[in-house]
C-alpha cells in the first residue's frame, strides 16, 4: 500500500505526512473555492466555503493534539 493510502488508515505519523497532509487539505481549499467561482455543484451544494472555517479549525486541532502544529503553520503561511 502506497503512503498516501496508508495515512488515511494510521493517520499522520512523520514530518513529511505532515507536510503532504497539509499540501493536502490546501489543494482541497483551492478546489472548493473553484467550484464556488465556477458554480459547479459537489456535497450536494453550490457554495461551500461556508465550511472552510470549520474545516481550518480541526485541521489546527489534530496537527496540535499530534505535534505537527508547526508543520501546518509553515505550509498555511506559504498558500497565503
Amino acid at each position: 500500500m502506497s503512503r498516501k493510502l496508508s495515512v488515511l488508515e494510521s493517520g499522520v505519523l512523520t514530518e513529511e505526512d505532515a507536510t503532504k497532509f497539509s499540501q493536502f487539505i490546501w489543494r482541497m481549499v483551492e478546489r472548493i473555492n473553484e467550484d464556488e467561482e465556477n458554480g459547479k455543484e459537489g456535497l450536494g451544494s453550490k457554495d461551500n466555503t461556508d465550511m472552510l472555517p470549520d474545516l481550518s479549525y480541526e485541521i489546527t486541532k489534530y496537527m496540535r493534539e499530534i505535534g505537527f502544529y508547526s508543520i501546518w503553520e509553515k505550509v498555511f503561511d506559504s498558500e497565503i
